[in-house]
């Protein structure tokens, strides 16, 4: 079992299309597949049709006891495909589990996803929130073996990715050995800026993380916000797209990283 993180410092940049679309992409190839919302905004559990009041949601899990966690449901959401939701009153959940004697609160998240599993599934993929919230990015970060970071393609957005960098090598550092980069997804790309604004985006990420830190960019397409709306992952909606395709490259060669 690998766990893979999808990360920004940053909202707005495309982690929930990415970790939704990847995880999609896993199932298709026909791997066991869990996604985990660590967002109290619920944007993965309202796309896949949780809604934001599951009562076996993430928060839940991480007050539980960490024997309970064995047999925790999970939402099925496609073949091959299950979610684990977040619910809109998580920050609740993360101040009384703040209150609980922990000796060690940042392995709370991989204690119970570790029961969680036990066999089920061969990846689950975190759907983090902006920054560090509340310690979820922590969490994350010590739960996963890799991590993912999604950023705009837009020249300032590559300066701070700094930031997401910087957690996860203190993490690596201090908490998880194990954890490591394995690259950074361009969720927004849009074909029609081809000339100096991507090169600059690009030449600016690979300088500062060298040459093969990008897995690779989506092309914008009406194929996911409609997929969004209809509560399906962008694999059954439109498996022909050119999101879908780019999705689809992009987990065959997060792949071979892992």
């Amino acid at each position: 079992m690998t766990v893979v993180a999808v990360a920004n410092n940053k909202g707005g940049v495309g982690k929930t299309t990415t970790a939704g679309s990847i995880g999609a992409a896993l199932a298709t190839l026909g791997h066991r597949v869990l996604l985990v919302d660590l967002d109290e905004q619920c944007n993965l559990s309202s796309w896949l049709g949780a809604g934001k009041s599951s009562p076996h949601h993430v928060g839940a899990l991480l007050l539980a006891p960490v024997e309970q966690a064995i047999g925790w449901r999970t939402l099925p959401v496609a073949t091959g495909l299950e979610l684990l939701p977040c619910h809109q009153l998580l920050g609740e959940s993360l101040e009384k589990m703040r209150k609980q004697k922990d000796s060690t609160p940042y392995y709370r998240l991989r204690d119970r996803l570790t029961k969680l599993i036990n066999g089920r599934f061969d990846y689950v993929v975190l759907d983090c929130p902006p920054g560090n919230l509340d310690g979820m990015t922590y969490n994350a970060f010590c739960a996963a073996q890799a991590y993912i970071v999604a950023t705009d393609p837009e020249p300032f957005s590559v300066e701070g990715l700094a930031k997401i960098m910087q957690l996860a090598t203190g993490v690596q550092t201090e908490l998880n050995k194990q954890l490591r980069f394995v690259g950074f997804v361009l969720p927004k790309f849009n074909p029609s800026l081809r000339g100096a604004l991507r090169r600059q985006m690009l030449d600016g990420v690979q300088q500062h993380y060298g040459p093969q830190s990008v897995l690779g960019n989506v092309r914008q397409d009406a194929a996911i916000p409609e997929a969004q709306g209809t509560r399906q992952t962008l694999f059954a909606y439109a498996p022909e797209s050119r999101a879908a395709a780019d999705y689809l490259s992009i987990t065959t060669k997060l792949l071979t990283r892992l």
